[in-house]
């Protein structure tokens, strides 16, 4: 389901007498450089978040101390920081992260990115005018050298590999109910949260794409992974180059079928559970 986001929104007040708290979760490593501007461009929202939770999965940086320096400059905005005692890794980091969250409207985001200030007043009234517990934007891509937008991230998938906007899965870009968030955990070994959330939501029917860019997305000109089908992405001024991931690259050539179906199976009896404690689900 796509719908057009529209400029002339409810006010903050009117929103907030639908009492739907919000979550803003970020799990951090390493961050120092651009943590700050995330902060602040969620600190700047026209309806503000009712707390950030921040894992941190044992930084070695600065992250911290911005972290704490921050707090002590918005003492109103709730900030709650974790620090895990072992390393995580990301899946997991996220997932700590979400289910330390008490927001019924839980926003996800990458610790380099730059949210639109009308983010969350935006996702939250699609959220209430649509039977969706599953949002997720489109986002302007940035260089990181040169600071200026490309293309948004929809444009890339569509143009590069014929994927439909309303497909797009990043995990930065989503906001979801704790209702849904709860159902989807534990992410299955080898998924990455963001494909695990976007194929939950997807077979739950509960996905909504807003095709205004809503944040603003880094990408390094050395390269990153983003995606299930990226295995390494570079811009310039002159291009943009996109490399099939070698692992899925491999499974088509050597057309697997009995792997195919395999994981299918897998993801397919993961996926029942979490129908049924979506059914089922109370609030903690």
């Amino acid at each position: 389901m796509k719908i057009k986001c529209m400029n002339n929104l409810p006010s903050t007040n009117t929103l907030n007498s639908k009492k739907i708290t919000i979550s803003a979760i970020i799990a951090t490593f390493n961050g120092e450089k651009y943590m700050l501007e995330l902060l602040e461009s969620i600190a700047s929202q026209t309806h503000r978040v009712d707390e950030i939770v921040v894992c941190d999965d044992c930084s070695s940086d600065d992250t911290l101390n911005i972290l704490q320096r921050f707090k002590l400059e918005y003492p109103d905005l709730n900030i709650k920081i974790f620090k895990n005692k072992h390393k995580l890794g990301i899946q997991k980091n996220f997932s700590k992260a979400i289910k330390l969250s008490t927001g019924d409207l839980v926003f996800l985001a990458d610790q380099d990115d730059i949210w639109h200030n009308n983010k969350v007043q935006t996702i939250l009234h699609a959220y209430i005018n649509s039977n969706s517990s599953y949002i997720i934007s489109d986002m302007n891509i940035l260089d990181m050298a040169e600071g200026i937008k490309k293309f948004t991230w929809a444009e890339l998938m569509e143009n590069n590999y014929g994927i439909a906007k309303s497909h797009v899965m990043n995990g930065c870009a989503v906001a979801a109910t704790k209702k849904f968030f709860r159902s989807c955990l534990p992410i299955p070994p080898g998924k990455g949260h963001d494909v695990w959330f976007a194929y939950c939501a997807k077979r739950l029917k509960t996905r909504l794409f807003l095709d205004e860019p809503l944040m603003n997305y880094r990408i390094s000109s050395q390269g990153v992974s983003s995606y299930m089908f990226v295995d390494n992405l570079v811009i310039s001024k002159n291009k943009t180059e996109l490399q099939i991931h070698n692992d899925l690259n491999t499974l088509i050539k050597s057309k697997n079928p009995l792997l195919f179906i395999k994981t299918k199976l897998f993801m397919h009896a993961y996926f029942t559970f979490v129908k049924i404690k979506f059914k089922l689900f109370m609030p903690l």
